[in-house]
């Protein structure tokens, strides 16, 4: 049984509308690369998500594919579109470039490239995160805590295991050892009072 047609509109759901562009980009992708290789074609593709974020696929140089594109575009209102987007896309790539640059140094990358102002900023930062992240896992672990404990509170006592048969077996043998010793013990008394007694009586 073949998928039903999926209709073509906006997915009001955020988490699956992000899922569902980051499956088609790469499939976007994927073929852009296969017609790149099987046709000997130079393909570009540039997609900006509902953030603004740019992803671009180049299969050789993107600067020199736009730069094809603009010669063989052809007139003004082209030319000004295509400086617009170049320059948005420069914009947005130098952002791109900034933000890997800080998530590296965040990872304890590159460092030694920071002046000291730049150093005394990032460490408060991770100061920061350190306590913002310590104070979470203090809250996940007394909640797993409570967890636990209603978990053991909720157990019925006839759900707990029982002693082996083995053990409550032995247990009951040394009980009536025990006892055996003690009666014979208490024979014992009895029988040397007894004995006590005649060697009283006896003239």
């Amino acid at each position: 049984m073949g998928k039903g047609k999926i209709e073509i509109k906006r997915i009001e759901i955020k988490k699956n509308r992000q899922v569902t562009f980051s499956k088609r980009r790469s499939g976007l992708f994927k073929k852009a690369k296969e017609i790149s290789i099987l046709c000997a074609a130079d393909v570009a593709v540039i997609v900006f998500n509902s953030t603004g974020r740019l992803f671009d696929f180049a299969s050789s140089s993107m600067k020199r594919i736009l730069e094809r594109y603009r010669n063989a575009s052809g007139g003004k209102a082209w030319n000004n579109e295509y400086e617009e987007m170049l320059s948005q896309f420069r914009n947005l790539k130098n952002e791109n470039e900034e933000l890997q640059k800080e998530l590296s140094c965040v990872r304890g990358e590159d460092v030694e490239k920071l002046a000291r102002n730049q150093l005394d900023c990032l460490e408060g930062n991770l100061v920061l995160a350190a306590k913002k992240v310590q104070e979470r896992k203090t809250e996940v672990l007394k909640y797993e805590g409570r967890k636990t404990e209603s978990k053991k509170c909720s157990i019925p006592k006839d759900s707990l295991p029982h002693s082996p048969p083995l053990m409550e077996t032995q247990f009951n043998e040394a009980l009536e050892a025990l006892h055996s010793l003690k009666d014979y013990g208490d024979d014992d008394a009895q029988d040397q009072n007894a004995g006590d007694g005649h060697r009283m009586r006896k003239p």
